[in-house]
C-alpha cells in the first residue's frame, strides 16, 4: 500500500499549509516568498507531496533544478524547511515510518535545490 493511500487528501493538504504558515513565519525563509502566489505554490506543494507519497500525481522531480536556481538557496535554508516539513507530516499524524520514507525523498533532491557551494 502507498503512503498515500494511508491519509486523505485533507491530512496531506493540512501538512502543507502548516509548511508554508512556519516558512512564512520564519525570519529566514519568509523573504522566499516574496511576491508568490501563495495559493498556486500551496497546490503545487500539494501535488509534489502527493507524488513522494506514492499517489496518482505524477510530477517531474527535473522542474525542482529550474524552479529554485536563481532562489540562490543555501544548504541550512532546505535544512530549516525540510525540518519544518517534517514537523508538520507530525502534527498532522503522518506515522513516523513514513515521514523518514519522505524525507529520504525530500533529501534525494538536494542537489536540485540548493546553490552549488
Amino acid at each position: 500500500m502507498a503512503i498515500f493511500d494511508k491519509y486523505d487528501l485533507s491530512t496531506i493538504a493540512k501538512a502543507v499549509d502548516l509548511l508554508y504558515q512556519r516558512a512564512l513565519e520564519s525570519e529566514a525563509l519568509a523573504p522566499y516568498f516574496i511576491n508568490i502566489n501563495m495559493s498556486q505554490l500551496r497546490n503545487h506543494q500539494l501535488e509534489l507531496l502527493s507524488h513522494v507519497m506514492g499517489g496518482p500525481i505524477t510530477h517531474r522531480v527535473e522542474t525542482l533544478k529550474a524552479a529554485h536556481q536563481k532562489l540562490n538557496i543555501p544548504g541550512a535554508h532546505f535544512d530549516l524547511i525540510a525540518n519544518l516539513l517534517q514537523q508538520s507530516l507530525s502534527d498532522v499524524g503522518i506515522e513516523d515510518r513514513d515521514i523518514k520514507h519522505i524525507m529520504e525523498v525530500v533529501e534525494s533532491t538536494r542537489n536540485r535545490i540548493v546553490k552549488a557551494q
